[in-house]
């Protein structure tokens, strides 16, 4: 695994790459950065180009713009990246990272090749079909912010962690990784701010027109759960896969199962065209 960086003009990207072949491009979590995805790396096919992206304001990435901030900013930015990478892409998202992708899809569907989410955080989805889970996700969203914003970061950070992950998961964190998340608190509330941003509704599932594969963990959350429900029965031909006795954060837990879960989902469209050869 190596580090690269793309000047895109209005932002710099930073990324881990490894391998060479058919690009596949891996967006991380909202607290996460690039390097979540390095236990999938490792137990990787050959044959793929993986470039996994560090979001806003991790690594050597760009700081989310200036004012209000909006999941279409960072559509944006991914999407300038594949331009670079020069040919439509293989598009993996975690978490917030899967909110991102399924945006993208919806807006620059001749950049994406087929499309893998992992427990995608595509809140608004919930509004209409199951609001008391959308308002308990915005009540953990509001304590994150309202505590990082009192300055009681440890307190934001083990009530988020523990939510996602079970009680006493922050506290079997180690330091290093304690003091990282400590670290990004302002940029994980502008991520968690996004997300309530992300334009995609029900309906725009229906659209897309890329094979899609839908990754849950078997011990996630209620609103992660039905996300994963809703996404698969919309979207048009979509597989889901199960990884049993994982929580949300499954790339990072149970990175061969992931791995094997994409692979197997890669392997079955070898012969699938790009959707610029579909016109």
């Amino acid at each position: 695994m190596t580090l690269a960086s793309w000047d895109l003009g209005r932002w710099t990207v930073s990324c881990r790459v490894s391998g060479q072949g058919a690009p596949v491009v891996l967006l991380h979590s909202g607290p996460g950065s690039a390097a979540d995805w390095r236990g999938v790396f490792e137990r990787f096919a050959a044959g793929y180009r993986l470039v996994a992206v560090n979001g806003f304001g991790q690594g050597q990435t760009s700081d989310w713009p200036a004012g209000e901030v909006q999941v279409d900013q960072y559509v944006g930015m991914v999407s300038r990246l594949i331009g670079e990478l020069g040919e439509p892409v293989h598009l993996v998202g975690h978490s917030y990272g899967g909110a991102v992708a399924l945006r993208m899809v919806s807006t620059s569907p001749k950049l994406v090749r087929s499309l893998a989410v992992v427990e995608p955080q595509a809140y608004p989805l919930l509004t209409d079909n199951d609001p008391q889970l959308f308002a308990e996700v915005t009540e953990v969203a509001d304590a994150f912010a309202s505590a990082v914003d009192e300055g009681r970061v440890e307190d934001a950070w083990r009530g988020f962690i523990d939510h996602y992950n079970g009680s006493g998961s922050w506290g079997a964190l180690p330091e290093p990784v304690q003091q990282r998340m400590l670290k990004i608190s302002d940029v994980a509330v502008r991520s968690w701010m996004a997300l309530f941003t992300n334009p995609i509704t029900t309906g725009g599932l229906s659209q897309i027109g890329v094979p899609t594969l839908v990754v849950q963990g078997g011990q996630t959350t209620r609103p992660e759960r039905r996300l994963c429900e809703i996404i698969t029965d919309r979207v048009p031909g979509a597989r889901q896969v199960v990884v049993e006795g994982a929580g949300h954060m499954v790339p990072l837990t149970h990175p061969a199962a992931t791995a094997e879960a994409l692979e197997t989902h890669l392997r079955s469209l070898s012969a699938d065209p790009a959707p610029s050869e579909r016109g």
